[in-house]
């Protein structure tokens, strides 16, 4: 039997669409896992992007909201490594480059 999980997050346009994704497409047959959050929201480009590198194609995936998958049962409904903390230093490298591209092009100090 296939285990279910559930990757929750609040806008669910990134991180869990993702997880869902890799989770459904590396294990094999060993898992169902979905994707939901309190609000629905669209795909974002760059991630469908990054899994379609990979194969992994999204476009048939739906933004769901947690009351749509209220009355399912889940193994290990959690945020996994799906936290904000996680992407922090992601963030910071983006930021870095992205100033250091306005500093080199502009000028200015760091």
């Amino acid at each position: 039997m296939k285990q279910r999980i559930l990757f929750l997050r609040t806008h669910n346009s990134c991180r869990s669409r993702m997880a869902e994704a890799l989770a459904n497409h590396f294990p094999g047959n060993h898992c169902q896992a979905f994707f939901a959050g309190t609000e629905a929201a669209w795909g974002n480009p760059p991630a469908n992007r990054a899994l379609a590198e990979l194969g992994i194609y999204t476009s048939l995936q739906r933004s769901k909201t947690i009351s749509e998958l209220a009355d399912q049962d889940f193994e290990n409904p959690s945020q996994l490594i799906c936290s904000d903390e996680a992407v922090v230093p992601e963030f910071r490298r983006v930021r870095g480059e992205i100033k250091k591209g306005i500093i080199d092009y502009f000028g200015g100090t760091q």
